[in-house]
């Protein structure tokens, strides 16, 4: 858990969330550096690191996943999340925010955004009548396009545009 990661934005929209019961479970090491014994925060839980199967249960049990990350190529962990039926809230520096149907699987806050992401947290709750349904939808995103089928069916399709577009034959001059 780093900066890089967005965890502090993450830790100051959950303190300045307005949400009865609320609670967050860090997943990761942090070494320390982000604990600030000063200010505690009610409601954290730190777990470090943790096994697959353990990580894919604490997906099943939180209502919604958090990447705020302030730079991440595509971050995997969002289509994990979503493949066990969580619902996910990723910035917009996140390449995994293409998995994202905003208010149908998930949310996208602008990176960077204390109030963007603290906006989209509260949205999460102010809707959790409807955050299985988008579990189901999340799940279905994955499973439709991130699967070794889904794969093989794209490469099988990017092979043949590639045989398409290849000249029949080949005339050379000696």
């Amino acid at each position: 858990l780093t900066t890089e990661k967005g965890v502090d934005l993450l830790l100051e929209a959950f303190r300045c969330l307005d949400v009865p019961g609320k609670t967050l479970t860090l997943v990761g090491s942090d070494h320390g550096r982000l604990r600030d014994p000063t200010t505690p925060l009610q409601n954290v839980r730190w777990t470090g690191r943790l096994s697959s199967e353990a990580l894919r249960d604490e997906y099943q049990r939180a209502d919604v996943f958090v990447l705020p990350s302030r730079l991440d190529g595509f971050g995997m962990v969002v289509a994990e999340a979503m493949s066990t039926g969580t619902p996910v809230i990723v910035s917009s520096a996140v390449g995994a925010k293409d998995l994202v149907r905003e208010g149908e699987s998930g949310w996208v806050f602008e990176s960077e955004s204390v109030v963007s992401l603290k906006d989209s947290m509260e949205s999460s709750y102010r809707h959790r009548d409807r955050l299985v349904g988008m579990g189901i939808r999340a799940r279905e995103t994955v499973v439709a396009s991130y699967t070794w089928e889904a794969y093989r069916r794209r490469i099988g399709v990017f092979f043949a545009d590639l045989l398409k577009s290849t000249p029949s034959s080949v005339t050379s001059a000696h």
